[in-house]
């Protein structure tokens, strides 16, 4: 079953990844060998996902980002591919705020 869920060497991009479930998802997929895009527009949460991955021996970049805005979005995935080079999953966990 883990080689048919297999990330390792993914680059997987996280929207929302300041949040809980954002950082979660994050942390368990930069653990399975994942290279991690944090996309969040709180820079100081998004940051914070990325050093604690870091800091368990997984491969992150931050990129602040509102994904409600066409521009943003545009700015991130080039951030991505210029990094990476490619992006295999995009997950995305941005809720609203009320």
């Amino acid at each position: 079953m883990n080689e048919l869920f297999n990330v390792k060497d993914k680059v997987v991009v996280i929207t929302g990844g300041a949040g809980i479930l954002g950082k979660g998802i994050a942390a368990y997929l930069a653990k399975e060998g994942a290279k991690v895009v944090v996309v969040d527009f709180d820079p100081i949460g998004g940051q914070k996902t990325v050093d604690d991955i870091i800091a368990a021996g997984g491969e992150a970049i931050f990129i602040q980002a509102d994904v409600g805005k066409d521009e943003e979005c545009e700015k991130a995935v080039q951030i991505a591919y210029d990094t990476y080079g490619h992006i295999d999953i995009l997950n995305n966990n941005v809720g609203l705020i009320s």
